[in-house]
C-alpha cells in the first residue's frame, strides 16, 4: 500500500509538472527576479513543498493534499506563498505538542502586518480616521432623508461609533472566510477578478463524511482547530484574490476528508479515487486550453509587447498594469531602455489608450481609424479574453508612430 501511495503521489506531481510545461504562462510580477527564469522558482517550489509535505502528511492524506487543484496554481504561479504556506503548517503542526508556539503564530502574524501594512483590508477599515468618517457618513445619511425616524441622539451614538464599526467590518471581513463556493466549486467573477476551487467538488462528499467523525476523533478534532484558527488569522491578515487568502483551508480541510476517506470502505475508496483523478485530469485539460480563463491575463499583456518589439529602439509599453521596467529587464535582460510616450517610435498600448476611454469598455469599431488619424500604424494587435484594462478595450495593440509625427 504504501509503494502504491508513493507511486501515485509522484504521478501526480509528474502530471502537474508536464502540464505545467505545455502552459509554460509567462511569470506574474511576483516571479520576477532580475533575469531569472521563472521554471526555476517554480521547479524548486514544487520540490521543496513536495517533499516537506509527504513527510508531514500519512498515506493517502498525502494524495488528498496533491491532488488539489490549488496546489498546482500555488507552486506554478504564487510558488513564495506556498513556501510561507509551509512554514505555517509546520508551526501549526507543533502548537499540539506545545503551545508555546502560539507566539511563532503571534510573530508571524506581526510579520503580515509589517509586510503588507495598510494593503490589507481589515487593517485598513480599523484604521480611527476611516471608522470616524464612516460614523459622519452614517450621521449625514440619516439626517438628510427627507421622512427620517426621531431618534435620540444619545442612543443613536450608542450604535453609530468608532468601536461598533469597527466589529462591523471585522465581521465583514470574515464572512468570506466561510465561502464554501470557493473551497469546492469553480467560479469566473463578472469584475474580472479570477478565484480557483481548492478541492474538487466529489471531495465535499467525504468532508461531510469526515466532519461527522470528527466529534469522536480527538486528534483529529483539535489538529482541525488549530489549523482553522491558524487559516482564519491567514485569511484576515492577507490581501488579493479570495483564493489566495484562503489557501491554507486547503491544509485545513485535508484532515476531514483525509478522515472522511479512511472511514469509507475499499469499494467506495476505489470508486472515489477513480472519480477524483478523473476530475484531476479534467481540470488540467481545462487549465490547458483555457489558460487565460483561470490564469491572470497581465503576464500575457506584457510577452505579447516586450516579445513584439523585441530588437526596437525607443520603445514605451502600456503603464496601466505597472511593473514596466520589471517585465522589460526580465525579457530584455540589462539592456532595458523604457521612452515616455511623446518620445516612443514603437509602441504597445490598449487601443483605448489612443481612441480615449469609454466606461463600457467599447470602443467602437472605427479605433483603427482613429489610431491612424493621430499618427499611428498599426503593426499587430490581439484580443484579451478578459478585461485587464477596463474602460481601454480588450485590444492590445502594436504601433509604430510615423516618420513625419
Amino acid at each position: 500500500m504504501n509503494k502504491l501511495i508513493v507511486f501515485l503521489f509522484v504521478l501526480i506531481l509528474a502530471l502537474e509538472l508536464f502540464l505545467g510545461v505545455l502552459i509554460n504562462y509567462p511569470p506574474i510580477s511576483g516571479q520576477i527576479f532580475f533575469s531569472l527564469n521563472v521554471w526555476y522558482l517554480r521547479i524548486f517550489s514544487l520540490l521543496f513543498s513536495s517533499i516537506l509535505l509527504f513527510v508531514w502528511a500519512k498515506d493517502w492524506h498525502k494524495i488528498i493534499i496533491a491532488i488539489s487543484p490549488i496546489y498546482f496554481f500555488l507552486w506554478y504561479c504564487y510558488p513564495l506563498v506556498l513556501l510561507e504556506l509551509i512554514v505555517w503548517v509546520f508551526v501549526l503542526t507543533k502548537i499540539q505538542k506545545h503551545k508555546i508556539y502560539w507566539w511563532l503564530v503571534i510573530l508571524l502574524c506581526i510579520l503580515r502586518i509589517f509586510v503588507f501594512g495598510s494593503e490589507i483590508s481589515v487593517i485598513n477599515k480599523l484604521n480611527p480616521d476611516y471608522l470616524r468618517s464612516e460614523v459622519q457618513e452614517r450621521f449625514t445619511r440619516e439626517d438628510t432623508l427627507t421622512e427620517r425616524v426621531e431618534f435620540p441622539l444619545t442612543f443613536r451614538r450608542m450604535a453609530y461609533n468608532k468601536f461598533s464599526f469597527g466589529i462591523k467590518n471585522i465581521l465583514q471581513e470574515s464572512i468570506p472566510f466561510f465561502d464554501l463556493e470557493t473551497l469546492f466549486f469553480g467560479e469566473f467573477h463578472p469584475l474580472g477578478l479570477k478565484t480557483v476551487v481548492i478541492f474538487y467538488w466529489p471531495l465535499s462528499f467525504l468532508f461531510f463524511v469526515g466532519l461527522f467523525y470528527l466529534g469522536s476523533n480527538k486528534k483529529y478534532l483539535q489538529k482541525t482547530k488549530i489549523f482553522l484558527i491558524g487559516a482564519f488569522l491567514y485569511f484576515i491578515l492577507s490581501k488579493g484574490e479570495l483564493f489566495l487568502r484562503l489557501s491554507l483551508l486547503w491544509i485545513t480541510f485535508s484532515v476531514p476528508i483525509y478522515l472522511g476517506f479512511k472511514k469509507i470502505n475499499k469499494y467506495w475508496k476505489i470508486f472515489v479515487f477513480i472519480l477524483i483523478f478523473y476530475a484531476f485530469v479534467a481540470y488540467g485539460r481545462d487549465v490547458y486550453y483555457r489558460q487565460s480563463f483561470w490564469l491572470d491575463n497581465k503576464p500575457l499583456v506584457h510577452q505579447y509587447c516586450f516579445d513584439s518589439l523585441r530588437g526596437k529602439d525607443d520603445i514605451y509599453t502600456t503603464r496601466v498594469l505597472g511593473d514596466n521596467e520589471k517585465y522589460c529587464q526580465y525579457y530584455y535582460g540589462q539592456d532595458c531602455n523604457l521612452v515616455e510616450l511623446e518620445k516612443a517610435k514603437n509602441v504597445c498600448l490598449f487601443a483605448g489608450e489612443i481612441t480615449g476611454s469609454n466606461f463600457k469598455n467599447d470602443i467602437g469599431e472605427n479605433w483603427q481609424e482613429v489610431w491612424r488619424e493621430k499618427g499611428y500604424k498599426i503593426i499587430d494587435f490581439i484580443e484579451l479574453s478578459d478585461s485587464v484594462a477596463f474602460g481601454l478595450s480588450n485590444y492590445l495593440v502594436i504601433g509604430e508612430k510615423n516618420a513625419e509625427n
